[in-house]
């Protein structure tokens, strides 16, 4: 929560907004318009090649999720290649549509976080008081719980593990179910699309990059 260690009030405030705005999950969309672009272009190479592009991209796929569970458990739990491994997977047999199937498709996949996250704060009424209070105290974390999380970053490497393996759990399925596959994988059909339209390429006029923006 960005208001952990201060407000918001002031430039404090428009800082965040601002990064809000412009950076936040930016880098994901655009790695994942990439990545939909990379798998296309591959398994148009392979094929020209006379090689089995399936058999290359599930490979590629499987040692993308290894490193990218070493990754999680290991490292970092926010990791983001054990995502990409599984949409990779789910979206290969989709390459082949024509655009005027994977736009709208893109876009309901990209619409269903939304959805999701509308139906699950539509429940919130009807919660148990004790399961509102833990749902905000994760959001609004106090003091305790604070030194708590600086305790455990500011520990070594071994006594990191399990709170780091929990949160990976935590990322790989629920968060995983109600936004990173949808958001991930609808991006990723879009970096087909824009693949095949020449735009990744540079080779649209200025107006049509304009029109886009």
């Amino acid at each position: 929560n960005p208001a952990s260690f201060g407000d918001l009030s002031g430039s404090n405030g428009w800082v965040w907004y601002i990064t809000h705005l412009v950076a936040d999950a930016k880098f994901i969309t655009i790695f994942s318009i990439l990545f939909g672009a990379g798998v296309a272009l591959m398994a148009d190479r392979a094929l020209a090649r006379g090689r089995s592009a399936a058999a290359l991209h599930y490979r590629r796929m499987f040692w993308l999720l290894l490193f990218g569970l070493v990754h999680a458990y290991l490292l970092w739990y926010g990791d983001i290649l054990v995502t990409y491994a599984i949409c990779g997977i789910c979206i290969y047999p989709l390459h082949r549509l024509r655009n005027r199937w994977l736009i709208p498709l893109a876009l309901f996949l990209l619409l269903i976080p939304s959805l999701l996250m509308s139906g699950l704060a539509a429940t919130v009424p009807f919660w148990p008081a004790e399961e509102v209070a833990a749902f905000r105290a994760d959001g609004f974390p106090d003091e305790v719980e604070i030194e708590r999380q600086l305790q455990i970053y500011r520990g070594g490497w071994l006594d990191q593990i399990e709170h780091r393996a929990s949160n990976a759990i935590f990322f790989q399925t629920f968060l995983l179910l109600i936004l990173h596959f949808w958001r991930v994988s609808g991006l990723m059909l879009l970096g087909m699309v824009f693949l095949r339209w020449g735009l990744l390429q540079a080779q649209r006029g200025l107006w049509f990059y304009l029109v886009m923006v």
